[in-house]
């Protein structure tokens, strides 16, 4: 979906409230929040959940709002990052209860392949050569801002604009960040 068609939906749904236009958003949404979600909480059925609430937060407040493709994109990540972390704040879980590896382990482990969660081989394939299961290794290891700037950027597509926008950071903080992140892991892939 682009921006022009994203637009459309939003206007029309705000116009009509009719649900056709949702469904469209929620349908092409849906894997990137999901993903956003489950990178934090690392638990599939919580990750789901969250991602209801998320969605149900939009299609509530939707047509009181005013925005466009590139608010909307902010404004939907902002919403799961903040779901995330009353998430957090309301089950007193710490982020690292379990590890990424122990839940990606747990998923090769048990054949699981989810659609949502891992787009096959398309990780960072623009700015370096790696496999999934390094990839995830070397992820675990960055600070969280860095992690979900990498996976908005790299796997969600966003522009650093709209990154920064949803982690309450300017653009060029964010860069930096990217910049850093990327570095380190092309430094343990040269290894």
């Amino acid at each position: 979906m682009d921006d022009i068609e994203l637009n459309l939906y939003i206007k029309q749904f705000k116009k009509s409230g009719d649900r056709v236009y949702f469904e469209k958003i929620y349908h092409h949404f849906l894997p990137k929040i999901y993903r956003f979600i489950f990178f934090q909480v690392l638990n599939k059925q919580t990750a789901e959940d969250l991602a209801s609430e998320v969605f149900i937060k939009i299609y509530n407040n939707l047509g009181k709002s005013s925005l466009n493709a590139f608010t909307f994109k902010a404004w939907a990540f902002k919403i799961a990052q903040n779901t995330t972390i009353d998430y957090f704040r309301k089950e007193n879980k710490s982020k690292y209860d379990v590890s990424f590896e122990q839940c990606i382990e747990e998923y090769n482990e048990n054949g699981i392949k989810d659609k949502n969660l891992i787009k096959e081989e398309k990780y960072l394939e623009k700015e370096l050569p790696f496999s999934n299961e390094r990839l995830t290794n070397l992820l675990s290891r960055l600070p969280d801002i860095q992690k979900k700037i990498i996976l908005l950027r790299y796997v969600d597509e966003l522009d650093y604009k709209t990154i920064g926008s949803i982690l309450n950071k300017n653009e060029s903080a964010v860069r930096t960040m990217s910049f850093r992140a990327l570095k380190y892991i092309k430094e343990e892939l040269n290894k």
